[in-house]
């Protein structure tokens, strides 16, 4: 299944508002809104989810809480057009044995690391 929910003007989401489980969910897009917040649980129960498409809202942080239980099996994850602070908060994605195959998104600040993609974003970048 296939869940698009591109430019709705959402400014909060909640684990509530999607299957419990959402076994059959294998894609997300949320583009164009005004998330800035993910809710800690937003991900639980959707064991086949494999891309999440956010791109164009408000998103300032990749928190470990919310993204680590299914950032394994993300087989593309696209944060662009959103103001990432690119600091030590991001380490635990260098940890990962795996990340997403396509990941999308660029560093808004600090500044010597705006516009440097996430894709190519090193540990040793993170301060």
């Amino acid at each position: 299944m296939f869940l698009i929910l591109d430019g709705n003007r959402l400014t909060a989401l909640k684990r509530s508002m999607f299957p419990n489980p959402a076994s059959s969910l294998r894609s997300l897009s949320l583009n164009q809104n005004r998330l800035r917040f993910l809710p800690y649980d937003l991900f639980t129960e959707m064991p086949n989810l494999r891309i999440v498409e956010m791109v164009n809202n408000r998103l300032t942080t990749l928190e470990k809480p919310i993204w680590s239980e299914m950032w394994s099996q993300l087989s593309k994850l696209d944060l662009s057009e959103n103001a990432l602070e690119c600091d030590r908060s991001l380490k635990w994605i260098f940890v990962s044995e795996t990340k997403p195959v396509l990941l999308y998104g660029e560093c808004a600040s600090p500044e010597n690391l705006k516009h440097k993609s996430l894709k190519t974003l090193k540990e040793k970048d993170l301060n």
